[in-house]
């Protein structure tokens, strides 16, 4: 990389993602959580995915970082879970470094004012804009998963267990989509503090 520019924000995840966005130059945006790290050659991987007419936006497969330890019990299943939902769903979260054009990105007014389930949000956003597009004119769009893998830092799975995480996850992901929690709330819920007003 030639050069990082440090941007401040208000606090909250879509926030900073969006200040990223509005201070980027290029023309495909990248988002990477902070203990993540990315494949070889992702920035030819994102650009050639990108090429392709049926693309939408991207995300590379999951993978965990293990660091030289063994894995904590579980983590084979949920990783392939993961994959599966990520596959056949169309559900990439945002540690797997979604991908997607500045126009595009913008188009859809950025990431969601909301302090959680932002990648949740824009993805869903996605999956009805390719379904739109099929049924209207036959033009099958998807969000498209490469082979490619980022690796998250293993360490809340060690922590507090891959079936607690996947659990607390995943009750997050229903109280958002199906009993409508205002994402403050979920914040609350999940870090065991409110929001601040600054980062």
């Amino acid at each position: 990389m030639s050069s990082v520019s440090l941007v401040k924000s208000q606090c909250g995840r879509s926030a900073a993602l969006n200040a990223g966005a509005r201070n980027a130059r290029g023309e495909v945006l990248l988002f990477l959580h902070a203990d993540c790290l990315l494949p070889s050659r992702w920035d030819m991987e994102a650009r050639r995915s990108l090429r392709k007419r049926s693309t939408i936006a991207g995300a590379f497969s999951f993978d965990v970082d293990c660091e030289g330890l063994d894995p904590p019990t579980g983590l084979e299943g949920m990783k392939e879970m993961a994959r599966i939902r990520s596959k056949y769903l169309q559900l990439p979260y945002g540690d797997q470094a979604l991908f997607i054009s500045r126009c595009r990105f913008w188009s859809l007014r950025g990431f969601p004012d909301m302090p959680l389930m932002e990648d949740y949000a824009l993805v869903t956003s996605l999956r009805r804009i390719c379904l739109h597009e099929t049924l209207r004119c036959w033009n099958p769009m998807r969000i498209d998963i490469l082979q490619a893998k980022t690796k998250c830092s293993v360490r809340r799975w060690r922590s507090k267990g891959v079936a607690t995480v996947t659990l607390v996850n995943q009750i997050v992901v229903i109280m958002y989509f199906y009993f409508w929690i205002s994402p403050p709330t979920l914040y609350a819920l999940y870090y065991g503090r409110r929001l601040p007003d600054k980062v």
